[in-house]
């Protein structure tokens, strides 16, 4: 036996990290790929839709997220998208997929969808970036 580890799982450990970097090569290739149908742009253009809001979220709390839908639709993957790519553009405000915080950051489509959270009169407006991305703070239960 050469070193501290018996051959056998120096072996495996080997088989494991070849394994992983094929895996992680077949990503970034797949990655790159996208690189060149334009995703990265795409998702860049998205994130900075909350610029503005990354300056007005209060630090050290925690920040919810609204958004049109139900809340079934909370794993529809195109959701999950855009509240990924929101948690990221905003950090480093901790978002959480929760809509029962003070503070929520809403990320909203349509005017619509932006009016009809308001109408309920559970929030109000702290930061309007009249791209429909608002910060909105409870005022009610």
């Amino acid at each position: 036996m050469n070193g501290r580890w018996p051959r056998g799982w120096r072996v495996g450990v080997a088989l494991a990290l070849l394994a992983t970097g094929a895996a992680l090569t077949d990503a970034l290739r797949e990655g790159l790929r996208r690189l060149e149908d334009g995703d990265a742009e795409r998702a860049l253009s998205y994130a900075r839709r909350f610029e503005g809001a990354r300056e007005a979220l209060p630090r050290g709390v925690r920040v919810g997220y609204l958004t049109e839908g139900t809340p079934e639709a909370a794993r529809d993957q195109t959701r999950v998208i855009f509240f990924n790519t929101a948690q990221c553009a905003v950090a480093p405000a901790l978002l959480v997929n929760t809509t029962d915080a003070e503070w929520l950051l809403g990320n909203f489509h349509s005017p619509a969808a932006l009016e009809r959270a308001l109408r309920t009169g559970r929030y109000t407006v702290a930061h309007n970036a009249r791209n429909g991305v608002v910060v909105l703070r409870r005022i009610g239960p």
